[in-house]
């Protein structure tokens, strides 16, 4: 495993020096994922919709599959939708971030639907 999937993998920061002397930081915690290496992504219905929920800041009931596999339900509000390293995540107001290919639905649309 990379360092980068482990840092995935346990929600721990990473800070490296870069070439030109600076720092950089990559953070990922609270990122959830079942598989780092591969992303599977959404269609552009579902990921439309995801956008329309982060700009209305509304809370949403987010259903998903956690790293294990298991379903997982948050009511939270969408803060953010963004790409990250080849991969679509959203970030939520529980201070959770997840990919979205873990998604099931959300506020009863399913992704399968999309």
């Amino acid at each position: 495993m990379s360092k980068i999937q482990t840092i995935l993998a346990t929600g721990k920061t990473l800070t490296t020096a870069s070439a030109a002397g600076g720092i950089s930081r990559t953070a990922a915690a609270n990122v959830m994922t079942t598989n780092p290496s591969k992303y599977y992504p959404i269609g552009c219905g579902f990921h439309d919709l995801l956008e329309t929920h982060a700009t209305a800041r509304e809370l949403a009931q987010i259903r998903f599959r956690d790293g294990e596999g298991a379903v997982q339900l948050r009511s939270a509000v969408i803060i953010d939708v963004f790409a990250r390293e080849g991969a679509e995540y959203l970030a939520m107001s529980t201070g959770e971030t997840l990919r979205l290919d873990q998604l099931i639905e959300v506020d009863d649309a399913k992704l399968a639907d999309y």
